[in-house]
Parts: C-alpha cells; sequence; structure tokens
C-alpha cells in the first residue's frame, strides 16, 4: 500500500474520532457541520504526511544497496 494512501487513511481516520469524541463529549452531532471541511484537509495533510514519509524512506542509507553494500 502506497504511505500517501495510508497518510490519508490515518488523517480521515483521525479526524472521524475526532468529531465522535467531540459529539459525545459535547452531547450534540451539531459538530458533524465541520466533517466536509476536516475531510477535505484530511485528504491533502494525510497524503502531503505519506509522500513525505515515502521520500524519506527512500533517502535513508539503510534502503539503498549500494550504501548498503559497502557497509
Amino acid at each position: 500500500m502506497p504511505l500517501a494512501l495510508l497518510g490519508v487513511a490515518g488523517a480521515l481516520s483521525h479526524n472521524a474520532g475526532q468529531l465522535l469524541a467531540a459529539a459525545f463529549w459535547l452531547g450534540t452531532l451539531d459538530v458533524f457541520y465541520y466533517a466536509p471541511m476536516l475531510f477535505s484537509l484530511a485528504l491533502l495533510t494525510g497524503a502531503s504526511t505519506g509522500f513525505l514519509a515515502q521520500e524519506v524512506l527512500r533517502r535513508l542509507p539503510w534502503r539503498n544497496k549500494k550504501i548498503s553494500q559497502k557497509l
């Protein structure tokens, strides 16, 4: 699974959990009016986090076989 998809899934799950907790805590479902904004931002931030994580992992020395072979 690409890390970008994993990042988006994590961000969406986090926002859903936060909305459920807020609805429970406040005793109202009105907090779900924020859902479209939160979920659209989750797509952007989750994908960004996933792409950055994938790039960091790609650039780590132990991921590069040429560097690993020299050690």
